[in-house]
């Protein structure tokens, strides 16, 4: 690994970290999210209010329980007192795909059964980060291989709050440099759009 890759990851390494802690102090209560959080299990596994002063039903709610796991999960608000969740998937059992799902205010999935499908290109996907899109969607980037050469890219797409995608099917291309492109990180742009670096 090139010293400008292990600093690279030191500092995803350190933003991943001061993440957690945020929510963990901030704004989880003690839960089962909070356990699974800090025992890094909480994908294939339910959702749960972050703030006690919310009002979801007490059971959990099912993101996503395909075959095979979920992993990388990451959360945005979807600006009406819910939540869209983007997670890396291996349903297919072979690669690792993009899928995301919206849950409301009262804790009820409102997309398909287990996710709609944000990325299933070929070889891998993973290191999904989300924002909203201040219309009760969101716009999701992600690293991705699909090029098969052992380099990755960066792509993105953009959900509405129906669950559909309005970009190009598997992505829109936002950095496909010579060698790699990883680890995003974004915000919104006040205006519907993305700031992706």
């Amino acid at each position: 690994m090139s010293k400008k890759k292990f600093e690279r990851f030191l500092v995803i390494l350190f933003i991943s970290i001061l993440t957690l802690f945020i929510i963990n102090t901030f704004f989880l209560d003690s839960s089962p999210l909070k356990d699974q959080i800090n025992n890094s299990s909480v994908f294939n596994e339910s959702n749960h209010k972050l703030r006690s002063s919310d009002t979801w039903i007490p059971n959990d709610t099912v993101i996503c329980n395909a075959t095979n796991d979920q992993e990388m999960l990451q959360i945005c608000s979807d600006g009406s007192g819910g939540v869209i969740n983007v997670w890396v998937d291996n349903r297919s059992g072979t690669d690792q795909d993009i899928y995301v799902q919206r849950i409301n205010s009262t804790g009820d999935v409102q997309w398909t059964l287990n996710g709609e499908e944000v990325c299933t290109a070929n070889f891998i996907q993973y290191d999904p980060q989300i924002c909203s899109d201040g219309a009760g969607g969101a716009i999701i980037a992600w690293t991705d291989n699909r090029g098969g050469t052992g380099y990755s890219d960066i792509y993105a797409q953009r959900i509405n709050s129906d669950g559909i995608v309005l970009w190009r099917n598997n992505g829109t291309v936002i950095s496909n440099a010579t060698d790699d492109q990883f680890y995003p990180a974004m915000c919104d742009d006040g205006n519907g759009g993305a700031i992706i670096s």
